[in-house]
């Protein structure tokens, strides 16, 4: 049996700023500060893997994200990787998804390459 998930930001900017941001959104109660990881220095691979380490090898993780970078991270961790787009216009933006869409991505096969069957990138 699973624990109750855990939401984690990765973000490229600088931590205080995040930080800033999720009070100024209001997803404090979303995302603790423990939680908020910065790959400004380092990139989002690293961060990635420190991720893994902290919660073992038993944890499951999905990506969500715009960009390449976590994209290529994800498939290099053979997580999961849910493509989302920022302009709320698009089909597949940030309010498109949803608790069943990260279980799909969850429950979905990984090939030795890290890529699943189905990739969640925006549809053509």
């Amino acid at each position: 049996s699973h624990g109750a998930p855990l939401c984690i930001l990765v973000s490229a900017g600088q931590i205080v700023p995040t930080l800033a941001k999720l009070i100024l959104f209001g997803l404090q109660d979303i995302f603790s500060v423990e939680n908020v990881y910065s790959s400004r220095r380092d990139g989002k691979l690293k961060c990635f893997r420190a991720i893994k380490g902290r919660f073992g090898p038993g944890s499951r993780f999905v990506a969500i994200g715009d960009g390449r970078e976590e994209r290529q991270a994800a498939r290099t961790m053979g997580w999961p990787f849910i493509h989302i787009e920022l302009d709320i216009r698009s089909e597949e933006n940030v309010l498109s998804l949803t608790p069943k869409r990260v279980v799909e991505a969850l429950n979905e096969e990984r090939e030795p390459n890290g890529r699943t069957s189905t990739e969640y990138l925006p549809r053509a």
